[in-house]
């Protein structure tokens, strides 16, 4: 069985693998002229294209991201309560597609959780909300500004699941792994330079360090 995908360590599909004693093997594709083949295993990645497509927002729109669990979904799920945070994170969302990048509503996508989708939704990017989770589709590709306004840890009960049976899992790389896929659902994957605003302090760390690391 041949599974074609990325960052394989960074899914939950892995760890049921290790779960079940399932043994697999990494390969690379390589293109050799026009055709693409299976290769050994690549250490490292060139991963220079992707940062030199990707401008990451660094100024004082970070700030409401500082903190391991700011923006995680407890602290989503207490904006409801907090119309006060809640209207300064719809601020920054604003000014950051409306006043830093400058970018038209239709090239504007952000994301959520789902449970706060309408209290964080404004004017210029309401319609261009994707999961946060999404995958697999060229729906959007033409988006080239992005708020990212989430900090992803794996569902306790799933970690605890794992951690019964002897499984550890890197919550990490599922939190790195979900962010990338998310970022790919835009107009970079068509090799076209994108602007993002991640305002949370550790998932913009872990963004940066993959970068960093090849």
């Amino acid at each position: 069985v041949y599974i074609l995908t990325y960052m394989f360590e960074g899914q939950i599909q892995k760890y049921y693998f290790d779960l079940f004693g399932i043994k697999y093997i990494f390969r690379s594709i390589k293109k050799v002229g026009n055709c693409y083949n299976l290769v050994g295993k690549q250490d490292r990645e060139n991963l220079s294209e992707i940062a030199k497509l990707l401008r990451i927002y660094e100024g004082k729109l970070n700030d409401i991201g500082i903190g391991e669990y700011t923006l995680s979904v407890s602290y989503h799920q207490k904006l409801k309560k907090q119309p006060e945070m809640a209207k300064q994170i719809k601020n920054n969302i604003y000014n950051y597609f409306m006043h830093i990048c400058k970018s038209k509503s239709e090239k504007n996508m952000w994301t959520s959780f789902k449970e706060t989708q309408n209290v964080l939704k404004g004017k210029g990017y309401t319609k261009g909300f994707i999961p946060c989770n999404s995958r697999a589709t060229n729906e959007f590709k033409d988006r080239t500004t992005m708020a990212y306004m989430v900090n992803r840890f794996t569902n306790p009960y799933i970690k605890q699941f794992f951690i019964s049976h002897g499984v550890e899992i890197n919550e990490e790389k599922i939190a790195l792994s979900e962010l990338v896929q998310w970022i790919f659902r835009s107009a970079i994957r068509d090799g076209k330079e994108v602007n993002i605003y991640i305002p949370s302090e550790r998932m913009r760390g872990l963004l940066k360090g993959w970068l960093d690391s090849n």
